[in-house]
C-alpha cells in the first residue's frame, strides 16, 4: 500500500542520516535517535493510512446515506399485484465530528469500515387481505457498491429480495410486467452507473429500487418496484 512505501522510504532515509552523523555520539545515542526518528516515520505512515481509510469511509457513507430510507411500491405476481414496502436503515451513523479532535485511530476507522451495513425491513400484502402480510427483517446487509445490488435475505425470512438501484425515468410500475431480456440487462447497467455517481458525489439520493422476490416455496420469480416515500 501507498503508506507502507512512504514508511519504508522514511525509515531508509532516517537510517542513512543516523549513520552519517556519528561524530561525538555513542552507540546508545545513535540507537535512541534512530528509535525516535523511526517512531516519527511510523506516525507519519499511520497518519497517511488513516487519511486514506477515512476517504474510503466517506465514499461508503455517501452511498449508504443516499440509499437509506423508506420505499413503497408493487410486487407483480401471477395472482395480481401485491403492495410492498422496503425500509433500509444504517447500522450506525457517522462518527460525530469533534472540533477538538481532527483525527481518529486506525482501529476506530477500521471498525466503521467493517461494520457499516444496512438493516432491512420488508413487508408485502394484498389489498383484499390487508390484515395479512409477509414480513422480513434482515441485518448486516452489505450492498455491492460496484454493481448497485443489495441482496436482502435472512434465515428467518420466507423470501429473499435481490434488489438494485433504479431511476423512475428509466422504468415505472407499468413496465415491470413486460420486461425483455435486453431491458433487464439495461437496468443492471444503469444500476452500475447510479452507484458510481453516488460514490463520486454526483448524486445524493436514490429515488427508486428494482428487483425480484424469490421464495423456496414457489419456483416463480416475481418482479418488484418501489419508490422513495
Amino acid at each position: 500500500m501507498k503508506h507502507l512505501l512512504i514508511l519504508n522510504l522514511l525509515i531508509s532515509s532516517l537510517m542513512f542520516t543516523a549513520c552519517g552523523n556519528v561524530d561525538g555520539l555513542t552507540n546508545t545515542d545513535d540507537d535512541e535517535i534512530l528509535a525516535q526518528q523511526t517512531a516519527k516515520a511510523q506516525d507519519a505512515a499511520n497518519k497517511a493510512s488513516s487519511e486514506e481509510m477515512e476517504s474510503d469511509l466517506e465514499r461508503r457513507y455517501r452511498f449508504y446515506e443516499a440509499v437509506e430510507g423508506s420505499y413503497a411500491g408493487i410486487l407483480q405476481t401471477q395472482q395480481g399485484k401485491f403492495n410492498i414496502t422496503v425500509d433500509l436503515y444504517l447500522s450506525h451513523p457517522r462518527y460525530p465530528k469533534d472540533p477538538h479532535r481532527t483525527t481518529r485511530t486506525m482501529k476506530e476507522i477500521e471498525h466503521d469500515l467493517n461494520s457499516l451495513s444496512f438493516i432491512a425491513y420488508v413487508n408485502q400484502w394484498k389489498d383484499a387481505d390487508a390484515n395479512i402480510s409477509v414480513g422480513c427483517i434482515a441485518q448486516n446487509i452489505v450492498p455491492d457498491m460496484n454493481t448497485g445490488e443489495i441482496n436482502i435475505a435472512a434465515s428467518g425470512c420466507k423470501n429473499a429480495y435481490p434488489i438494485f438501484l433504479s431511476d423512475p425515468k428509466n422504468i415505472t410500475e407499468a413496465g415491470i410486467g413486460t420486461l425483455t431480456p435486453s431491458q433487464a440487462s439495461d437496468e443492471k447497467t444503469q444500476a452500475i452507473q447510479i452507484s458510481q455517481a453516488l460514490l463520486d458525489g454526483k448524486l445524493n439520493k436514490v429515488l427508486q429500487l428494482r428487483g425480484q422476490v424469490k421464495s423456496t416455496n414457489i419456483p416463480q420469480i416475481y418482479e418488484l418496484l418501489v419508490t422513495r416515500e
